[in-house]
């Protein structure tokens, strides 16, 4: 049990400048002071650059409210209230365990090894937190360090220049071998419909809600449409207007066709927005973005009638913000380094690819890459480099239910891989022509 009548909550307040803190309050609703000052801390070194603040935040915030509740609640027996400063590697090693079973108790959670993840950045949060304490807060007690400290690690030396960044010296008590070392797959992140979940997820347990609904809504179009971060933050507000919905459902398209200002290259191309999703949409600029401009007392001019605001400021969302705030969810939920936006875009053009080639195979046309790309090229009114790895992914991910159907994608995939290798084997022939043509000599073997 513990010992206040109250949950542990946590409740934002704006300072001088604008600054946006949140404010700690354990079971007895007393301020949580040495959670707070480090929130406070953090806030005043990126005075001007508050979207990179508010996503450092919003992690900062979920694993030290985590903490606070498992201290109150006294460790992983249950007993009584624990203080911040007795804490130890067995009782982060318990803090482990029972965050890890919270996480996986909610029906929206991942797999065991991507859970694990999630605790793992957790983790790395509070033994930041308890660098800041020993340095600001406290000379007297030894609480982080390699030897002879509450808490064993290598980030004070690190600090000082003593020692090289290690992971697992940095940060000793975490759940090991859970795929987050792994380079190849940080440059190239697909994002899955339980990484969807999770990060609505993240975004309502973390954020405000005037965030939480703006995040989840940058979600759902990159994931309906594929758009890349800076088409989702040059959308404005006039392409989901009702006359817009209107004139589409009366033409009878299949969506709202919308044309981002901002497009790879320099492109025009037009992109359906399910009508559902465009009705959304219509709704949060009516409910969501005009009350924020409200509340901060600002209009257009400052917007710029851009779809995506900043809730601080009112000014128009920038691409690097937007994918600052889905990078940082990403990790929060597990996805290796480098899952962002470009991640969403990814699934949907797996998705997209699973559903041609299905169609295909059901009324018997030809599945090969190049029908497959150009039918797609053609609905979604572009072509991209990521289609030809959606596509492999597609066709080895498929579940088919004969032989003739297996042995049509398994010809269809070697199909694609050798128009790949003739691709790159014509780059290298034109790189050596291009040599020889300015005198280069031949290399001799």
């Amino acid at each position: 049990m513990t010992e206040g009548n109250y949950d542990v909550t946590v409740r934002w307040t704006i300072l001088e400048g604008n600054i946006r803190v949140p404010v700690f309050r354990d079971t007895s609703l007393f301020i949580h002071e040495a959670f707070t000052d480090y929130c406070l801390e953090i806030a005043r070194s990126y005075v001007g650059n508050e979207g990179g603040l508010k996503s450092l935040m919003d992690s900062v915030v979920r694993a030290l409210k985590s903490l606070l509740i498992f201290l109150e609640r006294g460790g992983y027996a249950n007993g009584g209230r624990i203080s911040w400063l007795s804490i130890n590697d067995d009782f982060l090693k318990e803090f482990m365990k029972w965050e890890l079973a919270r996480i996986q108790a909610d029906p929206r959670s991942r797999s065991e090894r991507t859970s694990k993840r999630t605790v793992n950045g957790l983790l790395r949060r509070i033994y930041h937190f308890y660098l800041w304490a020993q340095n600001n807060l406290t000379t007297e007690r030894k609480l982080i360090g390699w030897s002879d400290c509450q808490i064993r690690s290598s980030l004070p030396d690190i600090e000082s220049g003593k020692s090289k960044p290690k992971s697992e010296r940095m940060y000793p008590c975490q759940f090991k071998r859970v795929g987050e070392g792994s380079r190849t797959s940080d440059l190239q992140y697909w994002a899955t419909d339980d990484d969807l979940r999770d990060l609505v997820y993240y975004f309502e347990s973390s954020c405000i809600e005037s965030v939480t609904v703006r995040n989840i809504l940058i979600l759902h179009l990159i994931e309906a449409v594929g758009w890349r971060r800076g088409s989702a933050a040059s959308l404005t507000i006039d392409l989901f207007a009702d006359e817009a919905i209107k004139r589409a459902i009366d033409a009878r398209y299949e969506g709202v066709p919308i044309r981002p200002s901002n497009q790879k290259g320099g492109m025009e191309y037009s992109f359906f927005v399910p009508f559902d999703l465009a009705m959304e949409v219509n709704r949060y600029i009516k409910d969501g973005r005009n009350k924020i401009l409200a509340h901060l007392g600002i209009d257009e001019r400052v917007a710029k009638h851009r779809l995506f605001i900043s809730v601080t400021t009112g000014a128009p969302l920038t691409e690097g913000t937007l994918s600052d705030e889905i990078g940082v969810a990403f990790r929060a939920i597990g996805a290796p380094k480098g899952a962002g936006p470009h991640s969403i875009r990814r699934k949907f053009y797996l998705d997209a690819n699973r559903r041609e080639i299905t169609r295909r195979m059901q009324i018997g046309l030809p599945v090969g890459a190049e029908e497959v790309a150009l039918t797609l090229s053609q609905k979604m009114g572009h072509s991209s480099p990521t289609s030809q790895s959606a596509y492999r992914k597609a066709v080895s991910g498929l579940s088919v239910n004969s032989e003739t159907a297996r042995q049509q994608l398994e010809i269809a995939a070697l199909r694609s891989e050798n128009l790949e290798l003739r691709s790159k084997i014509a780059s290298l022939e034109r790189l050596i022509t291009d040599s020889d043509a300015r005198g280069h000599p031949k290399r001799k073997h």
